[in-house]
């Protein structure tokens, strides 16, 4: 999964840019590493992400993509 990840992201010099991803990146990396008990709060975080959006539609194309070839 990380390394299909890796993808999807963008190289750039924008250190802004790239300060979030890495925030991103941590919060997600936190997110995995919590229980099932906080599985709803987890839902919640990642559905209100922008870049959690962005890859769920990167994958539902590839996925469409396939299904076409």
């Amino acid at each position: 999964m990380w390394d299909e990840l890796t993808q999807y992201t963008h190289i750039t010099s924008d250190i802004n840019v790239r300060i979030k991803e890495v925030e991103e990146d941590k919060t997600f990396t936190m997110l995995t590493g919590l229980d099932s008990a906080y599985d709803m709060v987890k839902g919640q975080i990642l559905m209100a992400s922008e870049f959690f959006l962005a890859l769920l539609l990167a994958l539902s194309f590839k996925k469409n993509r396939q299904g076409e070839g």
